[in-house]
């Protein structure tokens, strides 16, 4: 279940870059991007090339896909791409296995290159390359891991640009905390007026939730009463009592979580509250 959320994240946050990074044409580069890109993707195609790949349906030696199969060597610009449909023929762990090989190829044959001033080879060309791929059917999703292996959050430089906000900062918080104090002491009233004098309901709205569609003028203050207290006085059949009973036991746990998050929030606690249970979440499901 996590691995399908993340491809279909990773899958979302593809199309995103492929948006922004303009559509241009495989072809579409200035002559140096060109010879550069060129330079990569022979250096990577002579890296895999010897490399066997499973197809589909098994992975004997007679179903192995050889690496020179997966790449084509455009005769415009010299650079090599991938033969889609060889690549199709290959499983999942085979297609895997090509992104995880290009990716280590390309990154060592650019770190190997790096203050080598005479080479075409640098970082420009392999994001040039790596943008020509993404473009691939099948291959781009499993590139995303790579491009965007560096998005960690900096949690030490957010801290140092919003010092000057702490400030500020805090007195929302405090506000907020303020806030939503007294409008649940306001809807805890309100509902338990609505439930034991009926007088009140009329006022309210009476028992119809539809008043709470927003539909009606009066929705602000009839809003403090909710849909649970409005179905526990109509379940109950005008015994007060019994609607309060109901009411407490459909309101109890919302309320009790709510205020477990309250008193988190204004001891100030609140931020390592989520991150315990975020790593909670991660060691149980990854």
């Amino acid at each position: 279940m996590v691995k399908q959320i993340y491809k279909l994240v990773a899958g979302l946050m593809l199309g995103i870059i492929l948006v922004f990074a303009g559509g241009a044409a495989a072809n579409a580069y200035t002559p140096e991007d060109a010879q550069s890109v060129a330079a990569l993707s022979s250096s990577v195609y002579e890296q895999v090339s010897a490399n066997k790949y499973e197809a589909a349906g098994g992975g004997t030696k007679s179903s192995l896909i050889a690496g020179s199969r997966l790449f084509t060597k455009d005769e415009e610009s010299g650079v090599y791409k991938v033969n889609e449909k060889e690549f199709a023929k290959l499983s999942t762990n085979g297609k895997n296995k090509v992104a995880d090989d290009v990716i280590k190829a390309t990154n060592e044959t650019v770190a190997n290159e790096e203050g080598n001033e005479t080479s075409l080879i640098d970082q420009s060309a392999k994001d040039n390359w790596f943008k020509d791929l993404s473009k691939s059917k099948g291959l781009g999703s499993r590139l995303i891991n790579d491009t965007t292996s560096e998005w960690v959050p900096d949690f030490a430089a957010g801290k140092r640009i919003l010092a000057p906000l702490t400030g500020i900062i805090s007195t929302l918080m405090g506000l907020g905390a303020i806030l939503i104090m007294s409008l649940l002491a306001l809807q805890v009233v309100a509902e338990v007026l609505f439930i034991t004098i009926p007088a009140t309901r009329g006022f309210f709205g009476g028992v119809d939730t539809g008043v709470l569609n927003g539909g009606d003028k009066k929705v602000i203050y009839q809003g403090f009463v909710s849909g649970a207290a409005r179905k526990a006085v109509e379940k109950a059949d005008s015994n007060d009592g019994k609607a309060l009973a109901i009411w407490a036991g459909n309101t109890f746990v919302k309320l009790l979580a709510l205020a477990i998050v309250l008193v988190f929030f204004i001891n100030g606690e609140i931020l390592p509250f989520i991150g315990g249970l975020t790593d909670w979440v991660h060691a149980l499901f990854v």
